[in-house]
């Protein structure tokens, strides 16, 4: 899986991340609200073999925006929220609620760089109906399929306050009666990932499909001039 991050934002989102960096901060601290509970795992977690712990995606199934969505990849070294354009369409939701988004991003597709097609607010909710944390998060909408439903990145965890264990496949955050445990399955996340590699392959196809041979033939030598350069740099001798 590769990290997945913007690689373009608006000037308003950066300037408002520039000034809230740069804020005078009070002398006495201000403590999230939820940071009082703490979070562990233990024996009680462990599940039955964890032989192949970490193998496996976390692949969990909140309600997002009153749907029950069962593949939403959390994915913490992802820099945005996604939510994918057939999910849009088939979630039924009110094309006056997008907005418009000029954000770029790399890493849902190797390589491959894609503009979200706009942004929308959802809330996302975690839990059961007796302990159940829920938060408005902005997603950006991907133009393509995959066989995640939607992408949960870090922006996601701090709301939360989540914290994901994978070798386990579970995910825990502070609720208003207790912490929160949502529990991955690995079969499912297996499948999941197949089904996204067998969809990164057929992209991979059609888009050498529409590309010429001769840009092709220019791309392959190009990495096999930056492979055998790597090489060189490897093997020089160190001063």
């Amino acid at each position: 899986m590769n990290m997945i991050y913007a690689t373009h934002i608006s000037k308003k989102e950066r300037k408002r991340t520039l000034r809230d960096l740069y804020a005078i901060e009070p002398v006495a601290p201000k403590f999230n609200p939820w940071s009082a509970c703490p979070i562990t795992f233990d024996r009680r977690d462990h599940p039955t073999s964890i032989r192949h712990g970490g193998s496996a995606a976390l692949v969990l199934d909140p309600i997002i925006d009153g749907y029950h969505l069962t593949k939403v990849l959390m994915d913490g070294g992802s820099s945005l929220n996604l939510i994918y354009s057939d999910t849009v369409k088939k979630m039924g939701i009110d094309p006056s609620r997008i907005k418009p988004s000029n954000t770029t991003f790399k890493g849902v597709i190797p390589g491959v760089e894609a503009w979200c097609t706009g942004s929308v607010s959802l809330e996302v909710v975690f839990g059961s109906p007796d302990n159940f944390r829920s938060e408005d998060l902005i997603f950006d909408i991907v133009p393509f399929r995959s066989g995640y439903h939607s992408l949960l990145g870090r922006i996601a965890f701090a709301r939360f306050n989540a914290v994901p264990h994978y070798a386990y496949l579970k995910l825990k955050m502070p609720g208003p009666k207790g912490v929160i445990t949502v529990n991955g399955n690995t079969e499912r996340s297996l499948r999941t990932e197949e089904h996204v590699l067998a969809l990164a392959a057929e992209f991979h196809y059609e888009d050498d499909r529409q590309t010429p041979k001769s840009v092709i033939k220019a791309r392959k030598v190009d990495k096999q001039v930056r492979f055998q350069s790597e090489l060189l740099d490897s093997s020089a001798p160190q001063k």
